[in-house]
Order: C-alpha cells, then structure tokens, then sequence
C-alpha cells in the first residue's frame, strides 16, 4: 500500500512563530507547504534565489561605478581604495559563486 505517511516534529514558541512569520512573508497559507518545499528544495523557490542574486550583481555594478566615480573625485590615494576594491572583488566572487 502506498498510503501518505503523517510527520510530526516539535519546535518551540519561538521557532514556532518565526517559522509561521516566514511562511505568511513567503505568501504560503499552511506551513506544512512551507515547510515540505523548504526541505525539498522546491524548484520555483531556487529560481526566486536565482532572480535575488541577479538582482544583487546589478546592484553590486552599480556600486562599482559609483566608486569609480568617487575615485576620480575623491583625491585619495590608489592604495588607500584598494581595500574598497579588494571588499567589493571578494563580494564579487561570492555572488559568481551562488550563481552556480
């Protein structure tokens, strides 16, 4: 017989109520449906990640042009930006990286 199998799993108040706030944030109505595609890694919510990363590296150029910008302007040195530009590289690389 295949018949659906009952999971019951205990959580405190507090983990409780975040889950429920998550849930309700993530426009799900039951949090057994929010749970289910948390644990099983539901396709459409891979492609929302996707879409949040794109977004992020749009912003992310932007910042870089803009510091661009406040190099040429700023009248500092060049090794005084370059932790800036070393920060802003490593965050790069982190979003190449998600995007996988």
């Amino acid at each position: 017989m295949n018949k659906d199998k009952v999971m019951t799993f205990r959580v405190s108040p507090k983990e409780y109520e975040l889950i429920k706030k998550r849930c309700e944030k993530n426009g799900y109505q039951k949090t057994s449906t929010y749970i289910r595609k948390k644990v099983l890694g539901d396709s459409d919510e891979m492609l929302l990640s996707h879409e949040k990363v794109i977004q992020l590296y749009d912003r992310l150029s932007k910042l870089e042009g803009e510091f661009e910008e406040i190099k040429m302007f700023s009248g500092l040195s060049e090794y005084e930006l370059d932790d800036y530009s070393d920060t802003l590289k490593s965050i790069d690389k982190q979003i190449s990286e998600l995007k996988m």
